[in-house]
């Protein structure tokens, strides 16, 4: 059998070197936030992510599409929705390890450039600050005790308020 080898023929006035990239068709997406962006980021993530969901913007992608035309008109620079996106991700996850840091004894305190901003976004969720935590200590794997009882019944009686207050923001939503 003839083995088919392939191989690109380049003029001989190009050198070896300027193959054309992989990535060459691609749009590569760095933009520098700078603070006052950041926080103008963040003014239309506020006031846009209560609309998703609604007839204007339906998810997600159409929120950061907005914002992403928004920032564009306001700072004359290129800003993509990628970039919007990215930008989220990354400040969602730093303020994460913010409050974690902050929770945990013994260690330094943090300083967040943007906690005030997030705080008054992210700061209801539950993921960032849950209501009521479950340990080793509040729960015990032994022979019940009325300790553990005790909090076995608070946290039946916090998953329940919990179900109902849900229950009373999906009423108001429709």
């Amino acid at each position: 059998m003839e083995e088919l080898i392939e191989f690109m023929i380049l003029p001989e006035d190009q050198p070896s070197t300027s193959l054309p990239h992989v990535y060459e068709n691609q749009e590569v997406d760095s933009y520098k936030w700078n603070h006052a962006n950041t926080l103008a980021f963040l003014d239309l993530y506020k006031t846009y992510r209560k609309q998703v969901g609604s007839l204007k913007i339906k998810n997600l992608k159409r929120m950061y599409e907005i914002i992403a035309e928004e920032l564009q008109v306001t700072t004359k620079q290129k800003i993509t929705v990628a970039n919007c996106e990215n930008r989220w991700k990354h400040l969602e996850r730093s303020y994460k390890k913010y409050v974690d840091n902050n929770k945990k004894t013994g260690r330094g305190r943090r300083d967040f450039e943007y906690a005030n901003e997030l705080n008054d976004i992210l700061g209801p969720k539950r993921n960032i600050n849950p209501v009521i935590l479950l340990s080793s200590e509040t729960l015990d794997t032994g022979p019940p005790n009325v300790t553990s009882e005790i909090s076995l019944k608070r946290i039946y009686q916090h998953i329940q308020q919990e179900r109902i207050y849900q229950h009373m923001q999906q009423k108001k939503k429709i």
